[in-house]
């Protein structure tokens, strides 16, 4: 019986008698006696690190928010993000970038290229701009002679940057070339 493991304070009986004489109601706080003591102030409630969380609290007896089932395809194997598939810049393969290309050599890409072709035409139209100058004193035969050496050194800075160029094109295609052999299995 549950009676024997329970004590009798707890029964009903006992209850009443606790409260059977009236409860006398107590005097407003107005008419309490003043302290001379420093009345006790509430704790600061400061604000917290972090950023304050916007999802409301919820009750004990709430029911909690469901999340979604990630999707299952065949077999009920879980689906992975689809990405777009990377492609080499130097190779033209699809699964790695150039920063991860296998063929990658050295620098030789042709911003360096067209960058060192620029900065030599700068210094020769600087000498070019010099010599021009030098010779105004000089007779008028001289000046036309060095403006023909000008047109042909323009043209060698032109041939220059084309030739460049070009080496730089054989070398990337050669490099896909190579590296779609190499993924046939042929080299």
């Amino acid at each position: 019986m549950p009676e024997d493991y329970v004590h009798d304070y707890y029964t009903v009986d006992m209850y009443k008698k606790a409260y059977a004489p009236m409860i006398m109601r107590t005097s407003g706080e107005i008419l309490w006696e003043q302290s001379l003591f420093i009345p006790p102030l509430p704790p600061d409630f400061g604000r917290g690190p972090g950023r304050p969380s916007n999802a409301r609290r919820r009750e004990p007896d709430e029911a909690t928010k469901q999340r979604k089932k990630k999707t299952t395809g065949k077999k009920g194997m879980r689906l992975k993000r689809q990405q777009a598939t990377v492609h080499c810049t130097i190779c033209g393969e699809a699964g790695h970038n150039q920063r991860l290309c296998p063929f990658k050599e050295g620098p030789t890409g042709l911003e360096e290229i067209t960058h060192e072709v620029i900065s030599g035409a700068e210094t020769l139209e600087g000498m070019q701009q010099v010599r021009k100058k030098s010779k105004k004193s000089k007779v008028q035969d001289e000046g036309n002679q060095a403006s023909m050496n000008d047109t042909t050194e323009t043209e060698i800075e032109n041939l220059t940057f084309k030739y460049m160029l070009f080496l730089h094109l054989q070398q990337h295609y050669l490099m896909k070339l190579r590296c779609f052999l190499n993924n046939k299995g042929l080299i």
